[in-house]
């Protein structure tokens, strides 16, 4: 990360080589989301820098292996989704007057 941060500073191009990635992903267990989520975002840098992306199989492969070692505890079943009537129900029960409660409903509309 403090590479990429001393890269976009000074506007150098940077490319992550495989060993520097599989390390990053191999050191970040128990964490798969974030871990793919900073993959995810690297190669997306990469393609907006028009820098050759070295993410290959074994990355994935090494992603893999972080999901397998992550504990059971860190996942859960997916949500319902949040409806027009949650969505109501919050309304009736906020009070705008309230700086919070207004805070509160732009959080949840924007996020709807």
């Amino acid at each position: 990360m403090f590479l990429l941060m001393i890269a976009f500073d000074f506007g150098l191009p940077l490319m992550a080589i495989y060993t520097l990635l599989a390390g990053f992903v191999s050191g970040s267990t128990g964490k798969v989301g974030s871990a793919q989520q900073w993959i995810s975002g690297l190669e997306l840098w990469h393609k907006m820098q028009g820098t050759l992306w070295l993410g290959s199989g074994e990355l994935k492969a090494a992603l893999a292996g972080v999901k397998k070692l992550a504990p059971t505890a860190s996942r859960h079943p997916q949500c319902l989704p949040v409806t027009y009537q949650h969505m109501k129900a919050l309304l009736d029960g906020l009070k705008f007057d309230n700086t919070c409660d207004s805070a509160i409903w732009a959080a949840a509309s924007i996020a709807f």
